[in-house]
C-alpha cells in the first residue's frame, strides 16, 4: 500500500468529521478559500460580490463560505435579508 492510498482525504462533497485545529487547516488549505479570506480581510462583502470578485457562481461560493464558516474563520452577520461575510477576529492572527 503506498502512502497516498493510506491516507484518507475529506470530499468537497459534504463536511468532513475533523477536530477544530484540523478543520481550520483543512478550511484553509483550499487556494480558493485562502483568495476567500484575502479579500474578507479588506471589508465585509455578500455572496453575490465575492461571486463577481471570484468569477465563480453563487452555489460553490457559498459551500465555501460555509467551509470557512464552520472551521471559525468567518462570520455571518444578516442585515435584513442581506447577509454579510467578513473574516472573524481569531482568522487576524
Amino acid at each position: 500500500m503506498s502512502l497516498t492510498q493510506a491516507i484518507s482525504y475529506p470530499s468537497e462533497d459534504r463536511a468532513p468529521s475533523l477536530e477544530p485545529l484540523e478543520q481550520l487547516l483543512w478550511a484553509a488549505g483550499d487556494s480558493l478559500r485562502l483568495s476567500v479570506l484575502q479579500v474578507l480581510g479588506q471589508s465585509s462583502f455578500g455572496v453575490l460580490e465575492l461571486c463577481e470578485i471570484c468569477d465563480m457562481r453563487q452555489p460553490a461560493m457559498s459551500h465555501h463560505l460555509k467551509v470557512l464558516a464552520e472551521a471559525g474563520l468567518v462570520e455571518r452577520r444578516r442585515e435584513g435579508n442581506a447577509i454579510w461575510y467578513s473574516r472573524s477576529l481569531a482568522s487576524d492572527v
